[in-house]
């Protein structure tokens, strides 16, 4: 089997890791098996055919194609034997992946005929194959170019809007999937690669107030929601909601509700 690999820096970022990444030339005899594991691994197809499996599904795929094979996951992948593949490739793992593949509508989405990426993946190759390359330059600047990527990923999609999210978007979705979780200001800064201030400026401008504030506030709608339609005590919703007790949960409640959650379950 003939690849080109590139030898990145180890990396111990659970944000973001590039494991692997490489050009593979045509092969016939090309096979890789994968059991489940961590790794996200995203190819385009630049010539040739070949088949990938996934768990017990099946995909043939040709020049032009992009595939991404999941995450926890079975993967088998291999080339045709009259017309093997050349495609290039990255290994990827941690939580920034997992998300922008969700929060961009990817997942469920494994095969992209006729995606035309190559000058993607090959932007995306060129900046993390840069010589003398630094662990921080992967997460900065290999982790802008892989959002970019994955932007590009989404607009392929069928039906896909003629815009793919803007990054304040990304920060609202991302904060309205996770809201009973903590969310500080320094994860929606690394979710897309700007500075604190630069990431609440960014969010300002597209929705009229802070992430906090807009935190705060969803957190008050999901309270709502479970003081009404749960049986919850005030005390396990403000553990739910990650309050640091229910007397400031209820604080907060009261001032921006207008009453305590007490109140508002006997009223509502």
């Amino acid at each position: 089997m003939r690849e080109k690999i590139l030898r990145l820096p180890v990396q111990e970022s659970r944000i973001f890791n590039i494991q692997l990444a490489g050009i593979t030339y045509p092969d016939s005899s090309y096979y890789v098996k994968r059991e489940k594991t961590d790794l996200w691994v995203f190819e385009a197809v630049l010539a040739g055919r070949g088949t990938i499996v996934i768990d017990q599904e099946r995909f043939s795929v040709q020049a032009g194609d992009v595939y991404i094979l999941p995450a926890w996951h079975r993967h088998e992948y291999f080339s045709d034997a009259a017309c093997p593949f050349e495609k290039i490739w990255f290994n990827l793992s941690g939580s920034l992946v997992d998300s922008l593949v969700e929060i961009y509508g990817l997942a469920g989405h494994w095969h992209l005929p006729g995606a035309g990426m190559k000058e993607e993946f090959m932007r995306f190759y060129r900046v993390i194959g840069r010589e003398g390359i630094r662990v921080l330059d992967i997460l900065n600047e290999g982790a802008d170019e892989f959002h970019r990527l994955i932007r590009a990923l989404a607009g392929r999609l069928p039906d896909a809007p003629k815009e793919s999210p803007g990054k304040a978007l990304v920060l609202k979705r991302y904060i309205d999937e996770h809201i009973e979780k903590k969310i500080t200001t320094e994860e929606l800064a690394n979710l897309i690669f700007h500075s604190s201030s630069q990431m609440v400026r960014i969010f300002r401008t597209a929705y009229g107030c802070t992430p906090s504030a807009y935190i705060l506030e969803k957190k008050m709608e999901r309270a709502c929601i479970l003081l009404t339609q749960s049986s919850l005590l005030v005390r396990e919703i403000a553990q739910k909601l990650r309050f640091s007790d229910e007397h400031y949960f209820s604080a907060v409640f009261r001032k921006r509700r207008g009453m305590t959650p007490r109140e508002y379950r006997k009223t509502h």
